[in-house]
């Protein structure tokens, strides 16, 4: 999830307006590195064994970007010709400079916790370690969530998807038995505190960044 509101969260820092589906390219991207999670499937072991290696390496960062890119402008033509919309198309260019931002912020946030990667594999099996974060770190998504949730909670579906992350993720920080009673409470107050905010200060969260952006735009024409 670290991932997602990583992505998410660069795409509304004003890289959204770059070209359509600057989101989804973000947020893909910076989930694709994990695509060797697949490797559960030949059991645990192989597992341990691929995780955060080739797929987190080098190759990966040149690869990655390129197919994600290549993913998302297969998507674009399918839907437009299926919808026949007047909708603008996806500019290749800036959606490969977003894949890529979005594929680099995978390993550098897994360098900064307790588990590591093996950041040059696979020339080398060697593991960095940033000892910076836990693996699974509540504090970065209240972070990450806390500036996003009022700008989409807005229609039904944003909404309900919100509502589904966070009694999910509210569900497995009380249930593990390795949080701490301090930790549960800090949580529980951090998520009251930005529903509280949406509730409080939606229009201004919603309307300001729109208002912000219409100014600019008047700006630089004058």
């Amino acid at each position: 999830m670290t991932h997602s509101l990583a992505g998410a969260a660069l795409s509304r820092a004003g890289l959204n307006r770059t070209t359509p589906l600057a989101t989804a390219t973000l947020v893909l991207a910076a989930n694709a590195p994990d695509i060797d999670a697949v490797a559960a499937i030949a059991g645990s072991y192989t597992s341990l064994a691929v995780r955060r290696g080739i797929t987190h390496g080098p190759l990966a960062m040149v690869l990655l970007p390129l197919l994600v890119t290549a993913g998302v402008l297969l998507y674009d033509r399918g839907r437009r010709r299926r919808k026949q919309g007047d909708r603008p198309p996806v500019r290749p260019l800036p959606t490969l400079g977003l894949a890529t931002l979005g594929v680099l912020t995978h390993p550098a946030l897994d360098w900064m916790n307790t588990y590591g990667i093996r950041l040059l594999a696979p020339f080398s099996e060697r593991w960095f370690y940033g000892d910076a974060l836990f693996i699974i770190d509540p504090w970065v998504w209240l972070a990450l969530a806390a500036p996003l949730v009022g700008v989409w909670f807005v229609t039904r579906r944003q909404k309900l998807l919100w509502s589904i992350v966070a009694v999910g993720a509210t569900a497995l920080l009380l249930l593990a038995p390795m949080v701490p009673l301090a930790a549960r409470v800090l949580w529980l107050a951090g998520v009251a505190g930005i529903v509280a905010l949406v509730f409080r200060y939606r229009r201004l969260l919603v309307y300001a960044p729109a208002q912000a952006e219409a100014l600019a735009r008047r700006g630089a024409r004058v």
